[in-house]
């Protein structure tokens, strides 16, 4: 495996970990959440970020705001965690 094939395997991985973060933080129960919220604001989110080749002030705004909305209507959150799952995907796809 090239390095440049190596490197992008290893984007996809971590860009896949980040956006199931945000689907489980979306769709997961209450026992999920503060293991997201210790994941967020660890090292090893500022690592993931880095080999998603992702910003993670930005990312980490993102998931700032849907742990705010784990503590509204489950509905409403797992509703909006789709659909920011689903754009950080098709930003993985145009990549």
């Amino acid at each position: 495996m090239s390095d440049t094939s190596e490197k992008a395997g290893d984007r996809h991985l971590a860009r896949g970990v980040l956006i199931r973060a945000i689907r489980d933080l979306g769709g997961g129960g209450e026992a999920e959440v503060p293991g997201i919220v210790s994941f967020v604001f660890s090292d090893s989110f500022e690592s993931m970020c880095g080999d998603a080749d992702w910003d993670p002030s930005w990312l980490r705004d993102v998931f700032k705001s849907m742990i705010g909305m784990a503590r509204e209507a489950r509905e409403t959150r797992m509703s909006v965690a789709k659909e920011v799952a689903h754009l950080l995907s098709k930003m993985e796809e145009q990549e």
